[in-house]
């Protein structure tokens, strides 16, 4: 590989880069390789420094390297002797990092890579793959036979069993035999492709107790998705309610959470021993109150309607506030049943403390606020965007106003409506969607990639969808970027003469297409006659060419570009209009140009031309990115004058130039 290219690709390219000879033994197998040449960013992704490697081999820079799990140097020896470009994404372990780049072999016995530092990305994939292993709910999924394919710990923890001992078998084997003909037809059920909603049967313990499990059940294809509870302390509390009153009663008051005992008029028979405790009432306090003055005022209206839906089994659950006797609120959850107590058909009511729960609530808020993840929630099933995080907002250019409210249908944020119609099916479908890339549309109408999961979400009562997505957009630029560069500079490795002008061309069309710009283009000077010549252009379809009417100009046309250039300065105007009055800007506006970057091109300390993009359609502003590739593409023309000059064929240009020769070297294609 040529010097020159190594440095210009060292320098301008954000990703780490290493250049190694393989060493072979004596029947040819690689044992070895050697380090030739790495970058700054190689140094600071992997903690080897340029000076401590450079010369030496992998097995000396990192003892026992040849030891690893995965054999690097059979992986790279392959690319070095058969040439093969290979993508790869792997683990090292000896410096404890994931890695995804490129390897390629510009000439047999030497390798190349390219790559990024991709330890954080997986280490979220892993952590949301957890996700499932820690939830508290019972997961499984299993095939329509029975058999077990995957469960979450919920199970070991409930039933005692190791994960060895459970998978792979059929569910049949822990069912307490008194539930199997049940459990058959809900399975027949399932098969018609039917849920089954609070099925319930009994589990066989490790220890050979039975736990109660409550099931809810959707079957997919050959598999049945499901997500039970164990209900084992409620059926318990409710058979010891039927069977003595004298046991409900002692049973009513050992409960931690709180109780109440409610008749049909809303009148408190009975409250437990927590309930007294937490709230701070007595019992002469609660003798002959009414419900409602258990809860703040401006909620006594949902508790008067609650009651006729309770007693006629239309609700079974409320998610409003008790008051304390000294008027602060507790954040509770009750669960309703119907019963009788003393005779009287009542209510009972067991509330849970969500102290606790509200706090977490309050620390996820905080969470979703900040998270530099692209968050929002919507409503359930309709899909109205019911907030977003500061990060959603900031990366997608809206305001909380332009999208409260607002289906992502309304916003157009979606670049595949029909994949966004997809997604919501498969997601209110399967319950949740992960790691899916994708592109959206800002408001600005820029494209941003990203990594999408989702989940339907349950909070009080509600279901909601929560959307988390990773702004991976600099990773996939930086990722085709690097494509873009390397398959450039490998098109004019060792190219002849005679393919120069097609090499050209296509550069020119490949890297403005990539940019989206409406011209890119070479231009040369020729100082000994103060001139400027277009010797190359692309334009995108639609648009008009210029090179014909920007032949032999003088050098006074763009004096400004001209002294910028001899500093080695790029040009970028943003906006062609705002430019003084003169020759420079008339050419530019006769050309209709909006936006245009400039690079100069030198060749060693000769200042030869400069290679630019033009914007006609649309005003842009440049990233450092465009400018690198811009840089590079310079850099490769620079490197190639030499060997046009020296060069021995004369090939003619369209407009009847030649060029150079060792009889006319003024001359040269660019």
């Amino acid at each position: 590989m040529e010097n020159s290219l190594s440095n210009t690709l060292l320098k301008v390219s954000p990703f780490a880069f290493a250049h190694h000879k393989i060493i072979l033994d004596d029947n040819g197998k690689p044992v070895d390789y050697i380090f030739l040449e790495v970058n700054k960013a190689f140094e600071e992704m992997t903690g080897l420094k340029a000076a401590d490697i450079t010369g030496k081999r992998i097995c000396d820079v990192i003892p026992g390297f040849e030891n690893s799990d995965f054999d690097w140097i059979e992986f790279y020896g392959n690319v070095a002797i058969t040439g093969e470009s290979t993508v790869f994404e792997q683990y090292s372990e000896l410096l404890g990092k994931w890695y995804q780049g490129q390897a390629y072999s510009h000439a047999k016995g030497y390798f190349t890579t390219i790559f990024i530092d991709v330890s954080a990305q997986r280490k979220r994939e892993e952590e949301l793959e957890s996700f499932f292993s820690v939830n508290l709910d019972l997961l499984c999924i299993a095939s329509m036979d029975g058999k077990l394919l995957k469960m979450n710990k919920q199970w070991e923890i409930l039933l005692g069993y190791t994960q060895e001992e459970l998978l792979g078998h059929k569910f049949f084997e822990f069912i307490h035999p008194d539930d199997i003909k049940a459990t058959l037809k809900a399975v027949g059920e399932l098969r018609k492709e039917t849920e089954v909603l609070n099925f319930i049967n009994r589990y066989r313990c490790k220890d050979g107790s039975y736990r109660i499990i409550e099931w809810r059940s959707k079957p997919k294809g050959d598999l049945i998705y499901a997500a039970a509870r164990d209900i084992t302390s409620r059926t318990q509390m409710e058979e010891h309610l039927k069977a003595s009153e004298l046991n409900i009663r002692t049973f009513f008051h050992s409960l931690q959470h709180m109780v109440l005992i409610v008749s049909k008029s809303g009148k408190i028979l009975q409250a437990n021993k927590t309930f007294i405790a937490v709230t701070g009432y007595t019992e002469e306090d609660i003798k002959g109150m009414d419900l409602v003055e258990m809860h703040p005022v401006e909620r006594r209206k949902e508790i008067t309607e609650l009651i006729p839906l309770v007693m006629s089994k239309k609700r079974d659950s409320v998610n409003i506030p008790i008051q304390k006797k000294d008027g602060s609120l507790i954040p509770v959850e009750t669960r309703l049943s119907l019963g009788t107590w003393d005779g009287i058909e009542c209510i009972f009511g067991v509330i849970k403390d969500m102290t606790k729960e509200q706090e977490a609530l309050e620390r996820f808020e905080r969470l979703f606020r900040n998270n530099p993840a692209l968050m929002a929630l919507y409503s359930y099933p309709d899909g109205q965007i019911m907030d977003v995080n500061e990060s959603f907002l900031k990366v997608l250019g809206f305001t909380r106003d332009d999208i409260v409210g607002k289906t992502l249908r309304d916003l157009k944020i979606y670049s595949d409506e029909g994949a966004m119609d997809m997604m919501i099916g498969e997601l209110k479908e399967k319950g949740l969607i992960k790691n899916r890339e994708l592109s959206i549309r800002a408001r600005n109408k820029t494209l941003k990639r990203g990594l999408l999961t989702a989940e339907i979400m349950e909070s009080q009562g509600h279901k909601y969808f929560l959307t988390v997505m990773v702004d991976i957009t600099e990773q996939h630029a930086h990722h085709n970027t690097l494509q873009l560069l390397v398959e450039m500079a490998k098109s004019f490795i060792n190219l002849p003469v005679e393919k120069a002008d097609i090499a050209i061309n296509n550069a020119l069309k490949t890297i403005g297409k990539f940019v989206g710009a409406d011209r890119s283009y070479v231009f040369r000077y020729n100082f000994r006659n103060n001139t400027f010549t277009n010797t190359y252009e692309w334009c995108a379809k639609g648009i008009t060419p210029e090179i014909d009417n920007l032949q032999d100009q003088s050098n006074e046309h763009i004096r400004e570009w001209v002294e910028a250039h001899l500093k080695n300065e790029a040009v970028h105007i943003y906006d062609v209009s705002v430019l003084p009055e003169g020759k420079l800007k008339s050419i530019l506006e006769k050309q209709q140009i909006k936006s245009t970057l400039i690079i100069p091109m030198w060749s060693g300390k000769e200042l030869i031309g400069f290679v630019g993009f033009d914007f006609v359609r649309n005003f842009h502003g440049y990233s450092e990115r465009e400018k690198q590739i811009l840089s590079v593409f310079a850099e490769l023309l620079s490197m190639s004058k030499h060997r046009y000059i020296t060069g021995k064929c004369s090939v003619r240009r369209k407009n009847g130039q030649k060029r150079p020769t060792k009889q006319n070297p003024n001359f040269w294609p660019i």
